[in-house]
């Protein structure tokens, strides 16, 4: 055994020690070197030569750390872990005050029973944009829903866990809640009222329509109808999305006329659309909506 790694095997109790008191347990690779160099005069590194890189390799060759490279289009993220470390913690550590949203919040609110296929996490865009209602018109309309989906492609996999980055438009972190995942780990979460807005304005980011419906049927003893609305209300959608809700609320099955009737009494200017891109549709005379033919289809 060479002398740098005599000197590390000594040490070695006293980083694991450093480490474990750190309460951290996801590094990126420049506050794993903080924490080198400030504990490496009490490990007894600093006089014998042994570089940073040197320690971070010894770490990861016993077994302590584990590295995940993710190469999204704009720009690679790498973190170090300790232990058993989630998916959902993972995801959330690769971009700053990112939160988990989409199928991801469906599992994490317990709507879903299946792990997402792949992580969604949500990055608010940094200003708040104006809307300009008088643009909207039923041609505009008609030509934006004929087109596919807008999708975000900055997604990245590493080691099995898959992750997409969605930059949402900016809400101060509107219905952003604080809760433990399957580790025990804090997680950023959007709640059932923000998870559930979410996905009737983006469903393929939900694993399409069938699964919003079915999100909705179970988000019954979970929400609040007034928090949903107050949610969509503040974030101040130019497209009538109530129109959708409403839709799902009502072919949900689930929940009370009186619940239902606080959207159907909403403005409908418009004839709207559930989705992008569809083929075979039929049409709701009540919430004005287009929607695909066989989606209320007994499963």
């Amino acid at each position: 055994m060479s002398e740098t790694n005599k000197s590390l095997e000594k040490a070695f109790p006293k980083i694991r020690k450093s480490i474990d008191r750190s309460r951290q347990e996801i590094f990126t690779r420049s506050q794993l070197e903080e924490l080198i160099g400030v504990n490496r005069d009490d490990w007894n590194l600093s006089k014998r030569g042994i570089s940073t890189g040197r320690v971070i390799e010894y770490l990861w060759g016993k077994g302590q750390l584990k590295e995940y490279k993710f190469e999204f289009p704009s720009r690679k993220e790498t973190r170090y872990t300790l232990g058993d470390i989630s998916a959902f913690d993972l995801a959330q550590s690769l971009k700053p005050n990112a939160y988990l949203a989409h199928r991801a919040a469906i599992f994490l609110n317990n709507l879903i029973v299946v792990p997402p296929a792949t992580i969604y996490i949500n990055v608010e865009q940094s200003k708040h944009h104006t809307r300009n209602r008088g643009d909207l018109t039923q041609a505009g309309i008609d030509r934006a829903f004929k087109n596919k989906s807008r999708v975000s492609n900055e997604i990245a996999e590493c080691n099995g866990v898959k992750v997409c980055v969605v930059h949402g438009q900016r809400t101060d972190r509107l219905g952003v809640i604080e809760i433990k995942g399957p580790n025990n780990e804090r997680l950023q979460v959007t709640d059932a009222e923000r998870t559930l807005v979410d996905i009737a304005v983006r469903p393929v980011y939900a694993g399409g329509v069938k699964e919003v419906l079915k999100a909705y049927r179970q988000a019954k003893e979970l929400v609040s109808i007034e928090k949903l609305m107050e949610t969509l209300r503040q974030m101040d959608y130019v497209y009538p999305y109530h129109q959708v809700i409403g839709f799902y609320l009502e072919n949900a099955g689930v929940y009370r006329k009186d619940e239902i009737k606080l959207l159907a009494e909403m403005p409908m200017k418009f004839d709207f659309y559930i989705d992008y891109k569809m083929t075979e549709t039929k049409y709701s005379k009540k919430w004005r909506l287009h929607f695909p033919k066989h989606l209320l289809d007994l499963d």
